[in-house]
């Protein structure tokens, strides 16, 4: 379940989309943008950020590609 447009207003006290999805990702959340350009944040990773818990942030695998012979 997704915030609704007002409640993620409510928290970051920001109209802007764009400036909403920096603020959030500044705070560690995961957040993207639909096609209709709206905010996108889960419900229980805002909850889990309230309280407390630390969001992994693990870099992408990377793959290394080896010289054919």
């Amino acid at each position: 379940m997704f915030m609704t447009e007002e409640e993620i207003r409510e928290a970051t006290g920001l109209t802007c989309p764009a400036a909403q999805e920096r603020l959030l990702r500044s705070w560690g959340l995961n957040v993207y943008r639909n096609r209709a350009n709206k905010v996108k944040l889960s419900r229980e990773a805002y909850t889990r950020w309230q309280l407390g818990e630390k969001v992994k942030n693990d870099p992408e695998p990377q793959i290394k590609l080896k010289h054919a012979a």
